[in-house]
């Protein structure tokens, strides 16, 4: 979980931000389980949102606000973990798929 704070820190998403622990939590959830991107509305938003006794839609809202920080701030960095070069910020799902599969597979052990 620290390599996973790590890296969306790297990303310009900062812990200041109420959506950072949600991100982290969906992240470290999808590493796990790729089941949990299927349906975020069905399957991590309530259950991140019950965790921290806040709404699915906050938590969707909180996200969306940490990733365009995020593009906003570091657009390069985020094109290079994804491997491929984006015009805009990803959706969440996206993000969430790209900082996910870079953890797994390319981090360091």
């Amino acid at each position: 979980m620290d390599d996973i704070k790590r890296l969306l820190s790297e990303l310009c998403c900062f812990s200041y931000y109420t959506g950072f622990n949600y991100l982290k939590d969906i992240t470290t959830m999808a590493c796990g389980d790729e089941a949990v991107l299927r349906n975020l509305s069905a399957n991590a938003y309530p259950k991140i949102a019950s965790k921290y006794s806040a709404a699915p839609a906050a938590v969707e809202h909180a996200i969306r606000t940490v990733i365009k920080r995020a593009w906003s701030e570091n657009p390069d960095k985020i094109c290079e973990i994804a491997g491929r070069k984006l015009n805009a910020p990803p959706p969440i799902k996206d993000f969430i798929h790209i900082v996910a599969c870079y953890f797994e597979y390319f981090r360091d052990d």
